[in-house]
């Protein structure tokens, strides 16, 4: 069978095509760069693009690592703001809840006295009412060493105390109407037992245990009660 013939207008790929083994538009020898020759004008504009996405890929990440470094010495900063400042603030407002909370639970708001006592000054809250004389010490979870309450009643007659609600333990001294002592007892929290005055008291002051014994007070001795914590 006789080889095909080529029509005349068929296209030819031409002998350097085949040489270079590479694919070409037909009819049109691909094109080869001789060393030494500046690379076609598409290549370098290829080139130039993709230097410019480098150059703008680099600074985008320049500039993010500036972003990072401002924010951590921010944090930086701050953290060692709050490590100093907040001192004085914390620790001024911790006293001022502490002083809240002293107040609310150890101090029933009665008017005060200071009264020597033996060797000692104590601060007495003065009860004068029967609902304060009631309530006393009552419900408190403590009391400073130097503090105590007086209680004044109208006339002189035997007194009784007992420790009802009472969350600490107590000194207990009972004066007659010439502020002399007429006995001294100790009470323990929450008993229920009468504590008796033994003889006629007008007046009566608790403070804490022991507190008699370390201001060297007897029977018999005298305590100034000032006579503004006795007036009616």
């Amino acid at each position: 069978m006789d080889d095909e013939i080529a029509p005349p207008n068929a296209p030819q790929h031409s002998a350097e095509c085949a040489m270079t083994m590479s694919p070409c538009r037909v009819g049109v020898p691909a094109q080869q760069s001789s060393p030494g020759k500046a690379p076609a004008p598409q290549v370098r504009e290829q080139e130039e693009l993709a230097t410019k996405k480098r150059k703008e890929h680099k600074n985008k990440d320049a500039g993010r690592c500036r972003v990072g470094l401002l924010a951590h010495q921010f944090l930086l900063a701050k953290r060692r703001w709050w490590a100093s400042t907040p001192t004085l603030p914390w620790s001024l407002l911790a006293l001022l809840f502490a002083f809240a909370a002293g107040c609310t639970s150890n101090s029933g708001g009665l008017p005060t006295i200071d009264v020597p006592i033996g060797s000692r000054t104590f601060q007495l809250e003065v009860a004068k009412t029967p609902p304060d004389r009631e309530k006393g010490l009552m419900e408190r979870d403590s009391m400073p060493a130097d503090h105590g309450m007086l209680f004044v009643f109208d006339k002189e007659e035997p007194l009784n105390f007992w420790m009802k609600n009472t969350r600490f333990s107590l000194d207990i001294i009972y004066l007659d109407h010439n502020d002399k002592v007429v006995s001294i007892h100790q009470m323990q929290k929450y008993d229920l037992t009468d504590v008796s005055s033994d003889f006629p008291a007008q007046f009566a002051i608790e403070l804490n245990l022991g507190a008699t014994n370390a201001a060297g007070i007897h029977v018999g001795d005298v305590v100034a009660i000032p006579k503004s914590a006795t007036a009616p």
